[in-house]
């Protein structure tokens, strides 16, 4: 017997486990352009609606300064979101920071190496120097350059 797959739109109907995702999506994003339209653009872009449990609305904002953000402004949020949206159930805004395991952290350069016309700059500012307890500083300070290989 050969299999037939099955139609897109039959695996997407409400009463499939596809569907209720693909609804629970919609409303998701629904509710992150909801709360977006009443925060800054600059907050609005840093934040996504990724949980909503009927009482407790869960934001994901993008960074710390986001997150502050949303949780200063989260009981006019709470308000709003009763008022205009009929979401009466809502009790809680929880605000979480979005950590994304894809984007890798970069190794900042060692802070303690100057480059070489740095390093002449200090070096010429420790000759100049008068008080020799500053000129020894210096002259270490400004043997810290990267070697150019």
């Amino acid at each position: 017997m050969k299999h037939q797959p099955k139609p897109v739109n039959i695996l997407l109907s409400d009463s499939t486990i596809l569907g209720k995702l693909q609804q629970r999506s919609r409303y998701l994003h629904l509710l992150t352009e909801t709360v977006r339209s009443c925060l800054p653009a600059v907050t609005a872009r840093q934040l996504q609606a990724c949980s909503f449990d009927g009482t407790q609305l869960t934001l994901y904002a993008g960074n710390a300064a986001a997150a502050t953000t949303l949780r200063l402004a989260s009981s006019q949020l709470l308000q709003f979101l009763r008022q205009e949206h009929q979401l009466h159930q809502l009790s809680h805004i929880r605000v979480r920071i979005s950590v994304n395991p894809l984007q890798h952290p970069t190794k900042p350069s060692d802070p303690n190496t100057l480059t070489d016309d740095t390093a002449k700059l200090v070096g010429d500012l420790a000759e100049a120097a008068s008080d020799p307890a500053i000129r020894e500083i210096l002259r270490r300070l400004s043997k810290r350059h990267k070697k150019n290989k």
